[in-house]
């Protein structure tokens, strides 16, 4: 973009200061001072479109923009911030048609062609995916050491189902940007995908390294521990069903009933702790203390934990009790473990809801 603002005016210079500090409050004030003595300079409208684009007041940046754009026709940085406030709206139809006008006046720009893939990826059909690949492979090979390049490439991919591709172009960016937040962030939903899933936390508990702020890699960690705790609900389930057929078939059969129902229970017992060490222990150290306290800040993975611990004694009390008494422990197994299946679909549905309602 070369509308820059004219002059070396002191406040200009502190705006541009405090918007990449990311004191953009302070930064708006100051435009505003400026653009009260200059209103026509476009370089100004474009520095306080990108100062409402930072706020997440896109309305604001795309009006800043547009008179941007009107003082300055030539040039396509106006263009680009309009298309990333559209985004912000979620009006993808338009944040194409400003990001192509963005191309259009610097077809050689490597972040005219990264806007582009960006916006057009966001429509998800099959021709603009295709188109939003295209850009983005335009951008990459534009400015192969840029990060930036590649980590659009990675969401593009990512969207088109390229899981490969997109991990690939994440492990880039981070080689060039090894804070990089969302890349971390994003590199761990490909693996995720992909069964990874203790290489996937790692990449969500790093994000959270890099951005505290970052509530979608903390998200993604809580994801992964009710990914962990359904596996761990499903094999609670089989070793219940397992002791309840021993259970009601040998329950007359005396101490051989009894022999066999202690050595499986034991056997399972065994599997359990394998499993669960396997599963906890291959974890970041970071990530197993942010997951032992998501039961305090999670009422449905609390109930659902329970439920699952409560369905591992039951079921050992019916594996080594009497045979008059083991059912009840199976009783309570199946009790125990109905409720955690319905605080799963519970917490499922409520999740479902809040992701469609952002």
């Amino acid at each position: 973009m070369s509308a820059e603002p004219t002059g070396l005016d002191p406040e200009v210079v502190r705006a541009r200061v405090l918007i990449d500090a990311g004191r953009c409050d302070e930064a708006r004030v100051l435009l505003q001072t400026s653009l009260a003595r200059e209103p026509d300079d476009g370089g100004l409208w474009c520095l306080l479109a990108l100062c409402m684009v930072r706020l997440d007041q896109p309305g604001e940046a795309i009006s800043a923009a547009r008179r941007a754009a009107a003082l300055e026709p030539a040039e396509e940085w106006p263009h680009r911030l309009a298309s990333i406030a559209y985004c912000a709206q979620r009006d993808y139809a338009n944040a194409t048609a400003a990001a192509r006008e963005a191309v259009r006046r610097e077809p050689s720009l490597w972040q005219t062609h990264a806007q582009l893939a960006l916006a057009t990826h966001e429509l998800k059909d099959r021709a603009s995916l295709d188109e939003a690949w295209q850009a983005a492979s335009y951008a990459t090979s534009l400015a192969p050491n840029e990060a930036e390049s590649h980590f659009v490439m990675g969401v593009v991919a990512q969207e088109r189902g390229q899981n490969a591709i997109a991990e690939s172009a994440y492990h880039k960016v981070l080689s060039l940007d090894p804070n990089h937040a969302a890349a971390m962030n994003n590199l761990g939903l490909v693996q995720l995908r992909r069964g990874k899933i203790h290489e996937a936390t790692e990449g969500f508990t790093s994000s959270l390294r890099s951005d505290p702020r970052l509530d979608v890699a903390r998200a993604n960690v809580e994801s992964v521990g009710w990914r962990l705790m359904t596996f761990a609900y499903y094999i609670a389930f089989g070793g219940f069903w397992i002791l309840r057929i021993l259970v009601t078939t040998y329950a007359d059969q005396g101490a051989l009933g009894y022999g066999l129902r202690a050595a499986v229970g034991a056997a399972l017992l065994a599997v359990w702790v394998v499993l669960g060490v396997k599963m906890i222990g291959g974890l970041p150290a970071t990530a197993r203390g942010y997951l032992f306290s998501l039961p305090r800040r999670n009422l449905g993975f609390a109930l659902m934990s329970l439920g699952v611990s409560v369905c591992v004694l039951g079921s050992m009390f019916g594996a080594f009790a009497p045979a008059s008494l083991a059912m009840y422990g199976l009783y309570v197994a199946i009790v125990a473990i109905f409720v955690s299946f319905v605080t799963s679909w519970v917490v499922t549905i409520r999740a479902w809801r809040a992701r469609k309602s952002r």
